[in-house]
């Protein structure tokens, strides 16, 4: 073997070049638009029952803001876990159940009938954000309080966390200055309720169908459903066979 002989100057020849961090160019510097899905913006995050979540730019904004971090706190079952030990899974993760699963819905309606229906970006982050938002006003316990405490310490009250969540969602906006259009966050409202108050917009009327993935009125098949059978189900230690995808 040949003898080692050192460089006359010094280890110092053998290092790498130093990098030089660079402030970015105003076209990378510039917030994402409605519906973007740019992957420098994008969180991941990993749920038990769906896998990875990837959650877009306009959707962490409201993901961020105290008023849906609240959720963490509400257990989905209520008081279930008195009886179901395990059934302490919250509202935080079931909402991020259904904004994948509606995703996922209108992600393959537009590949498949995209053009036939007229499905555009922001018919896609409309349908997503209701899903994630739809549950953003429930009480305390959940439907445990919407339908046995209120109406005994306020016989007749008309409160729903469907109008208590559309309520929420106009606060969110303008107390966190998160740019959207009013007429996109008309249609997330309008879809969040779409199950008890059916709307007669121009949108309602064109695309229907947008309104009936995540809170479906007519016959009550939605994501929201197939997210809560699954992960009450699994919460629970109950079987459940009911293959939710196959209608996705």
């Amino acid at each position: 073997m040949g003898e080692f002989c050192p460089s006359p100057q010094g280890d110092s020849a053998l290092a790498a070049p130093p990098l030089t961090l660079s402030s970015p160019s105003p076209a990378t510097a510039v917030r994402p638009s409605y519906g973007s899905c740019d992957r420098r913006y994008v969180k991941l995050v990993f749920d038990n029952l769906h896998g990875s979540i990837s959650v877009d730019p306009l959707a962490l904004q409201f993901v961020d803001t105290e008023e849906f971090q609240r959720l963490r706190d509400l257990k989905q079952l209520g008081l279930t876990y008195l009886v179901y030990p395990g059934a302490v899974h919250t509202r935080f993760e079931h909402s991020l159940g259904v904004y994948s699963l509606a995703g996922k819905a209108i992600n393959n309606l537009k590949t498949y009938q995209g053009e036939e229906l007229g499905i555009d970006h922001v018919d896609m982050q409309t349908v997503k954000l209701a899903g994630l938002l739809h549950d953003i006003g429930h009480g305390p316990f959940s439907h445990l309080f919407e339908h046995e405490f209120l109406p005994r310490v306020d016989p007749g009250s008309s409160w729903s966390h469907e109008d208590m969540s559309v309520l929420l969602l106009d606060s969110i906006v303008d107390k966190h200055a998160i740019d959207i259009e009013n007429g996109y966050l008309k249609m997330v409202k309008e879809m969040i309720t779409a199950s008890a108050k059916p709307t007669s917009t121009k949108s309602a009327n064109e695309k229907h169908f947008l309104y009936d993935i995540v809170a479906n009125g007519r016959n009550g098949i939605d994501v929201d459903k197939f997210d809560y059978v699954g992960r009450d189900c699994r919460a629970c230690g109950l079987g459940c066979n009911f293959q939710y995808w196959r209608y996705i």
